[in-house]
């Protein structure tokens, strides 16, 4: 997480033993120090409860979604960044998170694997960005949305309850997620 307003860098992740080791750790927390900036950190090396999460976006202006070039999906960090109208620096392959994040101008997307762009990507998003699109961006990824697809691909435009072979109503009500079985 970054935050320019605050004047500090928030940094945390799942650092769990499983993902990482202590010495990845100390390495960040030595680079952090190295760079001048350690007094500008927070680490948050443990498991960040659901409730505590909103308090992380809130504290931060940008959400930092770097992955790879072989990261070929989407984010739900990401859509948990719209939930909280936070803009984010995304890098990622050719897939969804790279289309979203340009398509409803969610952030800047910087080239994967390449901590040079990253830092262009924040100077842009310092400079002045588009207006993020963030209600677009709800209305066309929502829960109600996403089944209406998933249901068009099973029983094709006529959506109604008397074509779904899952239902035992048979109605002609229009089908919505709160109908959808999975």
């Amino acid at each position: 997480f970054f935050s320019s307003r605050r004047r500090h860098t928030r940094l945390q992740g799942d650092w769990s033993s499983d993902v990482c080791s202590s010495d990845l750790i100390t390495y960040y927390q030595d680079l952090a120090e190295s760079l001048g900036i350690a007094d500008r950190c927070r680490w948050l090396i443990d498991f960040i409860p659901e409730k505590e999460v909103g308090d992380l976006f809130n504290a931060c202006d940008l959400i930092l979604l770097t992955y790879s070039a072989s990261f070929r999906s989407a984010s739900s960090v990401l859509n948990l960044a719209v939930n909280y109208r936070r803009p984010c620096i995304a890098s990622a392959g050719e897939g969804n998170l790279k289309s979203v994040v340009q398509k409803y101008n969610l952030g800047v997307f910087v080239e994967p694997d390449n901590w040079e762009a990253i830092r262009e990507g924040i100077q842009q998003w310092l400079n002045h960005i588009d207006t993020p699109q963030w209600q677009q961006y709800e209305n066309d990824n929502s829960w109600d949305k996403n089944a209406e697809i998933v249901c068009q691909q099973f029983w094709g435009e006529d959506m109604t309850l008397e074509h779904n072979p899952l239902s035992s109503d048979r109605k002609s009500t229009r089908l919505n997620s709160s109908h959808l079985v999975i």
